[in-house]
């Protein structure tokens, strides 16, 4: 019994010891949204997501493994126009809830490398509408993968990386499934601060 509640208090104290920083993400597309065809007489336009902003919070766990959990918002444009008239146009709004388990690899000094791989999913808003109707999955989930660099500078932590999403669905498919539908890979630079 006396071991137990020891071997408890030990445990406890090692949890309590791991320390959990919380901070921002800001990044970029390195992806476009959407998968576009091309067609005589109309013209398509996708402007990849012109930012992510979030917030992230992660809890640092021995051997130098982590859990990391993140808030993202990301906005995306799409419009069609042929000669005459817009035929479409749609501004969108993404929420990205990814988890990641992460691996940070012995550093020189204040630098280290990390990997992370996990769920992610995601919530659209105002999706895009082609005529005639278009299907849209408003949610979606994945997997991500992460990579980059996490530098100690006084009490900040800071962390540019890579990431690449591979959705399980796509978010858009137009009625005939030849103009546009969603881009299923995903690529972002993110450069994280947290303290």
């Amino acid at each position: 019994m006396i071991k137990t509640f020891l071997l408890a208090i030990v445990l406890i104290s090692a949890a309590g010891a791991q320390p959990l920083s919380f901070g921002v993400k800001l990044g970029v597309p390195l992806s476009d949204a959407y998968d576009i065809a091309s067609s005589q007489g109309r013209s398509f336009n996708s402007d990849a997501t012109q930012y992510t902003a979030g917030v992230s919070a992660e809890l640092h766990l021995p051997l130098g493994f982590s859990v990391e959990g993140n808030a993202l918002y990301s906005r995306f444009h799409f419009s069609s126009e042929n000669l005459v008239n817009t035929l479409s146009k749609a501004n969108s709004n993404s929420f990205e809830f990814p988890i990641l388990g992460k691996y940070k690899f012995a550093g020189v000094g204040p630098v280290h490398a990390f990997v992370g791989a996990g769920p992610t999913f995601r919530s659209l808003q105002s999706v895009l509408r082609l005529r005639p109707t278009s299907t849209n999955d408003s949610f979606g989930k994945g997997i991500v993968f992460a990579g980059g660099v996490e530098v100690k500078a006084l009490f900040l932590r800071i962390t540019p990386e890579i990431r690449y999403t591979r959705w399980g669905t796509q978010s858009f498919l137009d009625a005939a499934n030849v103009l546009i539908r969603g881009n299923q890979n995903q690529g972002q630079f993110l450069l994280g601060i947290s303290f």
